[in-house]
């Protein structure tokens, strides 16, 4: 897994967002104790089990529908708005999907802006891509929260603008730090 990277300014992150495939996601849950989980996933793929105490936020597997889309989208920003609301800085939320490569790295993209309101989307993806070099994020979702954002266009260009992912470098989870 990687760690945690730190800034020159050794600022300590406020939170972290975990991403992750589904193989990993019970070892991840186990060790991070997350305040929520966000599975993406079909109907018929296996999901984590999960304590009573968690919040389980179920989106759909495929990202195909724009306004199941769209709704996904806003149920992820609402999760943003209410752990920038949380007291205190020790959270985490866990995103996984089956590889932990385009859904999971999408919403989790899609959660970190609305957190980080006003933190350079261009910022927000190199912190992604250097993370996790692997990730290649939905885009359809990444536009359906562009738009809700009112990011006009500049969470896509981010994405765009990034070298291309590097799928032989994929690595089991991915820790981001973030700040509410």
């Amino acid at each position: 897994m990687m760690d945690l990277f730190s800034t020159e300014e050794s600022k300590a992150p406020v939170a972290n967002v975990i991403i992750s495939s589904r193989d990993n996601a019970d070892d991840l849950i186990a060790e991070h104790k997350p305040r929520a989980i966000v599975s993406i996933l079909d109907d018929d793929e296996l999901r984590v089990k999960v304590d009573d105490s968690v919040e389980h936020i179920k989106l759909s597997g495929q990202c195909t529908d724009p306004n199941e889309c769209e709704a996904s989208c806003q149920t992820i920003i609402k999760l943003a708005e209410e752990c920038a609301a949380l007291p205190g800085d020790d959270w985490s939320v866990l995103f996984y999907c089956n590889e932990g490569v385009c859904r999971s790295t999408a919403f989790a993209t899609v959660f970190i802006c609305a957190l980080e309101k006003t933190a350079p989307e261009s910022e927000i993806a190199e912190r992604l891509r250097k993370m996790a070099p692997h990730a290649d994020p939905n885009m359809m979702v990444v536009a359906k929260a562009d738009s809700l954002l009112n990011r006009n266009d500049r969470m896509i260009d981010a994405l765009l603008d990034l070298p291309p992912c590097s799928p032989g470098a994929t690595t089991p989870s991915v820790i981001l730090p973030v700040a509410a």
